[in-house]
């Protein structure tokens, strides 16, 4: 970055003697000024106390053993203080890289990292195509490219994503994305493994999530230490969303995400607000073909830490009701191999502290991808933090190369990091299937018109629900009583080839209650024969009154029968669901009723 000074230390330390680690960004054309200052939490120990620090709205940089630190407003900082915690500028040490960069003629801005990925795709015209995805909020191109041996053509492979700079001031993420391209087209024929990799996969690298932001943080030839992307803000005069925050799977959910505009970690005014994370998003989605998503592995690159964190960031739980434990298991299998090679620290990513509406979830809760986020180097703010110097981009980017080349090879079988290749990977999975028609049971089923609000909006996840108003007419809690509201789901007409055996059905559905007095929870059956006949029933959880997401059977799980593709694919395949509460004055909404299918192909 050409534009980018050089300043000494001892330049720099008047400044930060007088107001040490503060950050000032004033937007362009009578945009508010927004200030946040850098501060260090002592005797901060665990996830649940980084999530009460995160929840102010302050942004946690760092987490150290018993501190964190954190860039927050002043009243995100009294918020803080009112929880208890100690909070105080950082030393001089801690906080000499917030302000300034010291070296960094060798990391790329946008034109330059344009060029370096169009030049690619003049010199490797036969494995490396580029994709225009969409623009960002100021009109700069994200880009997408392919690597693949036939590039050209839309094969049957396992496809690999890696995204990179969702945060503006995480510019050594493109230096990551354009040392994976080097990697993959100047070593092609040469390494047989890259080799192998790019003939038997499809590759997609999206370079810059977030050019507005980095043009933005190093526009004045000093580093701002801007996070968010560059569109005004709808009802206010401050300027960006965090990215990270605004996608739409329990977006805002779990008040880690801030609905204050002028907080780092700003949602958005709607889920998919931002037009950067509205065109990865079509994309992604534009890799479900003929109802399955192609994308099987995925890394988010981030910066700083060293850390490889997996799903979910919105909870606690290692495997809630929306994860299958054999997919934790190969997310921790998968990380904690990573980590072995590159050198980073494993975890869950909500073991750092709470945050929702990230890409991480989105991916793994919408689309069941298995996906990681990279923080990159250094480790801590006192090794450079955001603004490492450029001296460190080949060695740092070089760290990952082993790893990613791990993961791009599991993609052809994730499940054998637990030694279950035969039981997932001989068999397909299907995406999720949704309903096109319904009708509520009329008879004896409580008061006979099951989701009488809206049914049909049950057959998309669009935050819409179909509604059940005071389901039931007596307190039962058993699930065929007769005294229960129960609605059937057909048309879903699963399309699976004849003659496999089918391993087992998932049932996904989005529901809560208006509260959860009475223990309400829905019990789910399904039917081969038009209704005729039903299976045992299986029963959510007890629904919160936040929308959730609940699991019922699963990849492995036939409902305790023998299907045959001929009972998925008519309308004789009905899914029933019975609201079921302890009153009889309990409403229950429903935003998607979904259905996958796991078989065994004849061979």
């Amino acid at each position: 970055m050409d534009r980018f000074k050089r300043f000494s230390l001892n330049f720099l330390m008047p400044l930060m003697m007088v107001s040490l680690s503060w950050i000032c960004v004033s937007n362009a054309a009578g945009m508010a000024e927004q200030i946040t200052r850098v501060y260090k939490v002592e005797r901060v120990f665990d996830a649940i106390s980084r999530s009460k620090i995160a929840n102010t709205g302050a942004l946690i940089l760092e987490a150290g053993h018993a501190y964190v630190l954190v860039e927050a407003t002043s009243t995100e900082k009294a918020a803080i203080a009112r929880l208890g915690f100690s909070i105080a500028p950082p030393t001089r040490d801690e906080g000499k890289m917030l302000s300034f960069p010291v070296t960094d003629s060798n990391y790329h801005d946008y034109s330059e990292m344009v060029a370096e990925i169009q030049q690619a795709e003049i010199d490797h015209p036969a494995i490396f195509k580029l994709y225009n995805l969409g623009t960002s909020a100021e009109g700069r191109t994200i880009w997408a490219g392919k690597l693949s041996d036939k590039v050209e053509k839309d094969e049957s492979e396992p496809e690999v994503l890696l995204t990179h700079h969702q945060h503006a001031r995480e510019h050594l993420t493109v230096e990551q994305a354009l040392y994976t391209l080097k990697m993959l087209t100047q070593e092609y024929t040469v390494d047989p493994q890259i080799t192998r990799l790019v003939n038997d996969r499809e590759i997609w690298i999206i370079f810059d999530m977030n050019p507005d932001g980095g043009e933005y943080d190093i526009a004045t030839g000093t580093y701002r230490s801007w996070r968010k992307n560059r569109q005004p803000n709808v009802k206010t005069k401050t300027i960006g969303s965090d990215l990270n925050r605004n996608w739409d799977y329990l977006w805002g959910c779990c008040n880690s995400s801030k609905a204050k505009p002028n907080s780092p970690t700003y949602h958005g005014d709607a889920s998919f607000s931002e037009p950067e994370t509205k065109v990865v998003r079509d994309f992604v989605n534009s890799r479900v073909l003929n109802g399955k998503q192609q994308i099987k592995v995925a890394i988010d690159f981030h910066s700083y830490s060293e850390l490889i964190l997996w799903p979910y960031s919105h909870t606690l739980a290692d495997a809630p009701s929306d994860m299958s434990q054999d997919d934790h298991d190969v997310l921790v299998a998968m990380g904690k191999k990573m980590a072995k090679l590159n050198g980073y620290a494993p975890k869950q990513w909500s073991d750092m502290y709470i945050a929702d509406g990230t890409l991480n979830d989105w991916l793994y809760g919408v689309h069941g991808i298995l996906n990681y986020t990279f923080e990159m180097a250094p480790k801590t703010e006192a090794d450079g933090g955001f603004y490492p110097s450029d001296d460190v981009i080949p060695k740092e980017a070089a760290r990952n190369r082993v790893a990613i080349l791990y993961l791009m090879a599991q993609a052809a079988c994730p499940y054998s990091a637990i030694g279950k290749k035969a039981q997932y990977c001989d068999t397909v999975t299907t995406n999720f299937y949704s309903p096109g028609d319904d009708a509520a049971v009329i008879r004896d089923a409580g008061d006979n018109n099951g989701y009488d609000v809206s049914p049909v909006n049950a057959y998309t996840h669009q935050k819409a629900n179909a509604v059940d108003i005071n389901s039931g007419t007596n307190n039962s809690l058993i699930c065929d009583d007769k005294g229960k509201d129960k609605h059937n789901f057909y048309d879903y007409f699963i399309n699976i080839p004849k003659e496999v055996i089918v391993k087992g059905i998932e049932v996904k559905l989005y529901a809560k209650a208006d509260s959860v007095a009475g223990k309400p929870h829905i019990c789910t059956q399904l039917s081969w024969d038009g209704g005729l006949t039903w299976t045992t029933p299986k029963l959510t959880d007890t629904l919160t009154t936040g929308t959730r997401a609940y699991t019922l059977g699963g990849v492995l799980d036939t409902w305790g029968r023998t299907w045959t593709s001929n009972d998925l694919a008519h309308h004789n395949f009905k899914v029933r669901l019975s609201n079921v509460a302890g009153t009889t004055v309990r409403d229950f909404s429903l935003d998607w009723l979904a259905v996958r299918v796991r078989y065994q192909p004849d061979l």
